[in-house]
Order: C-alpha cells, then structure tokens, then sequence
C-alpha cells in the first residue's frame, strides 16, 4: 500500500529556514527552498494556506532564520499538458465506472515536475475514451491514489465522475483497504505492530520526507511474515497516506526496505525497491458491491526472496 495520497488532497511541505533566507519575504524564500522549477506566479496561484512557527502568515511576510515554514497547495502545472500515450497497461479489472491496474516498477502515478510522459496518466488517457478531470481543482484525470515510482502493484482509477468523487471520499476517510509487502534490512522486534510518527517534508532536503516532530500524523501496521539471518519478509498496511510513508517510517525504525536509493543504502540483495501493492479492497462507487484484489509479488521480490531462502537452508 506507496506509500498513497488522495488526488483531491493538496500537496504539503515545511521547511526550517537556513541562514541564507533570514530577513527575505516567505515567497522569496519558497522560490529557493522549492527549486528551479517554480516560478512566484505558479507558488501564488497553487498556494492554499502558509504558516510561520504554527501561525497563519502571508507571502510577503518576513522570515527568519530557523522559522519554520509550512504551506499547503495545489500543483496544477505538469497536469495541464498531459497527453495520451500508447502504453500497455496490466488491467486487473475493468468496469464502466473503475479500473484496477498493477503498476510497474519505474512509471510515476502521474506528471510532475521533470516528468511529463511515460506515467500512468498518460496511458490511461491513452486507454479510455474519458477520464474524469478538472486540472483547476488539482485533479490528476482518474487518480484517486498514488503509489511511488519505484513502488509496484495495485492502484485504482477512477473512469467516470461519480466514481472519482466518491473513492476520494473513501481513501480521505481511511475506508479502503491497501495491503503492501516488503523486503528488509534487520530483523524486528517485536514481530507485529504499528509505527505511530509524524511526517513531514525534510528541512534539509527537500525531495525526501522524515519523521519531524509537528508533521502530518502517519501510522503504518507490519507484521512480519518471514524472517532470515540479515532480513525480514514483512507485510504492511496503511492507515494514513503520507508521501513515502512506508519508506520513510521502515528507515526511522532502522529497518530500510531492500532497493530503497532514498531513504536506505546499498544492498546486494536487489537494486530495485522491495515494496509493492499487493492487496487492495474498497467497495465499488456505484454497486455498492465489496471488492478485494490481490497479486503476486513482482519479479525482483520473488527473486530476492528465494536467494534468502536458499541461503537460510
């Protein structure tokens, strides 16, 4: 279960103001902190609401060094371009309303910043006739959920309106089911339970997440099914849906996933991400019907898994 975020969610960040940013105004100061691909215009049109230290401010506030800096806003930019694209899909189940797909590894959910071809995004509107969308409200065409790039499986999409709207709702009111499996570095202890930390957009690096006290609650369950000398065999589930969730709170425990070029290190065992969307239950938007999927493990996973095992024998 990606590390998921709702379409209609807004995007978050926060940032600890450095030194350099001290005495700037706070749209200034986000045009660094943000990177070359922003622009004053596009952080002002996508802006939902800005904070300093926990209280409401304005762009053309003054910062100051180690301020914290929190904002919310919408992202529209790389959605508006987003055109449709011949790409096989591996289709779990199709209906009028929904489709259920198991995304590879390497293909992001949908366009963004440096990424603008190639995603599930683009097949989609490659493969239906009609895909609900509206770019002004920050709604990726059919995306309800989001699973990273490196992260494969099971994703749902939505075909029509109706089905957008309510399976937004369910994922914002945590009434899906999204099941995750992973390979580990360590062995943990104890065997079963929930890591409870808050997440937030790393300070000092701004294309990562870290457990920041005054984040965004996160809470994701493990259960380990299979452990060996240097490694576990876990399966997860999410409660929240906080970007790289499952990475970043599996590295706060000391226990990276395999593969994990982020929030991990170099591991023989396999270099690609250990983590996949393997189950999937919700109730279908307009049936009313209980639906509940599942697959195998990816190729990479399967073979990671049987090298642990033959070396544990």
């Amino acid at each position: 279960m990606p590390d998921s975020r709702e379409a209609h969610s807004p995007e978050s960040a926060a940032y600890s103001i450095p030194d350099e940013y001290s005495g700037v105004r706070a749209d200034v100061a986000l045009l660094g902190l943000m990177g070359h691909m922003w622009s004053r215009s596009r952080i002002k049109r996508g802006l939902l609401s800005l904070a300093l230290d926990g209280k409401a401010a304005k762009l053309s506030d003054r910062v100051k060094k180690g301020m914290l800096l929190e904002l919310t806003y919408r992202d529209t930019a790389p959605l508006e371009n987003a055109e449709a694209e011949e790409i096989p899909l591996d289709i779990v189940y199709e209906d009028e309303e929904i489709i259920v797909i198991n995304k590879p590894h390497g293909m992001a959910t949908h366009p963004s910043a440096g990424i603008y071809g190639g995603t599930l995004v683009n097949a989609l509107l490659g493969h239906c006739a009609h895909l609900p969308s509206a770019p002004e409200m920050g709604v990726r065409p059919g995306i309800v959920h989001r699973l990273d790039k490196d992260t494969s499986g099971l994703i749902l999409c939505a075909k029509t309106d109706r089905a957008q709207e309510a399976l937004s709702r369910a994922f914002h009111e945590r009434r899906v089911t999204k099941i995750y499996s992973a390979i580990v570095r360590g062995r943990l202890s104890p065997r079963q339970g929930i890591i409870d930390a808050p997440v937030a957009r790393d300070p000092l690096h701004r294309t990562r997440q870290a457990v920041i006290e005054g984040g965004r609650s996160a809470q994701t369950g493990y259960q380990v099914i299979e452990e060996f000398s240097g490694h576990s065999y876990l399966q997860l589930q999410l409660f929240t849906g906080r970007t790289h969730q499952i990475r970043v709170h599996l590295a706060h425990i000391k226990h990276p996933i395999v593969g994990d070029p982020v929030y991990g290190r170099s591991d023989t065992l396999s270099a690609l991400l250990c983590l996949a969307a393997t189950q999937l239950g919700f109730t279908h938007p307009a049936r009313e019907q209980e639906l509940s999927f599942s697959i195998p493990l990816p190729g990479h996973m399967r073979e990671a898994l049987n090298g642990l095992r033959q070396k544990n024998q």
